[in-house]
């Protein structure tokens, strides 16, 4: 796909601790401190791994500073929407929708970078983040993301699966509106059956 390994591994790593996260509170055996110790590793690992790869200053503001992705290579922009993904991912692992102000500004870039600066044959490499982003749009940008998942490079026939990923996001934006305890929980039993490739 392009992205760097540092920042699939943070994802990995968060998928594995949504995991264990449901299983512990399911059976009853939630170890909170541990589970903060994790989050904060994570998510320092993240800021580390942006800071590293030169795109803490990535963003698309008025002006001159639009000019710093222009020069970007692929790999950097694709890392950076992933890196951006994975930050709103533990948000919502650990807090689900709630507080969502607390990631507003990441929430906020990946969507310009999303619209201005992704070229659409990127696009089928992005579904997982696009979904994640996706999953916790303004309600204003909700189009956007429906326009991108009824796009013809989005509905190649030979991963039929990809179909069901919007009505599912459309679940999930009305879940928000109208539920007030909704949680990422949620949105993975909306997506048991769903590669997010």
């Amino acid at each position: 796909m392009g992205c760097r390994n540092w920042a699939m591994l943070q994802i990995g790593r968060i998928a594995n601790l949504c995991e264990r996260k449901i299983r512990a509170s399911q059976q009853g055996q939630f170890n909170y401190r541990e589970f903060e110790q994790t989050v904060t590793t994570i998510d320092r690992e993240i800021q580390f791994g942006l800071t590293q790869g030169g795109l803490e200053n990535f963003n698309i503001s008025e002006g001159g500073a639009a000019t710093i992705l222009n020069s970007l290579n692929e790999s950097t922009l694709i890392t950076h929407i992933f890196a951006s993904m994975a930050t709103i991912y533990l948000h919502l692992v650990v807090q689900g929708f709630q507080n969502l102000e607390r990631v507003d500004a990441i929430i906020s870039e990946a969507t310009k970078v999303l619209r201005s600066k992704v070229p659409k044959h990127f696009l089928p490499a992005l579904v997982c983040p696009l979904f994640i982003i996706g999953s916790v749009a303004k309600q204003e940008d909700e189009q956007f993301f429906r326009d991108i998942f009824s796009s013809p490079p989005m509905l190649d026939p030979a991963l039929k699966h990809r179909r069901g990923i919007l009505p599912i996001l459309e679940e999930i934006w009305s879940g928000r509106k109208t539920t007030p305890a909704f949680m990422w929980e949620d949105c993975l039993r909306l997506t048991s059956d769903i590669l997010l490739l």
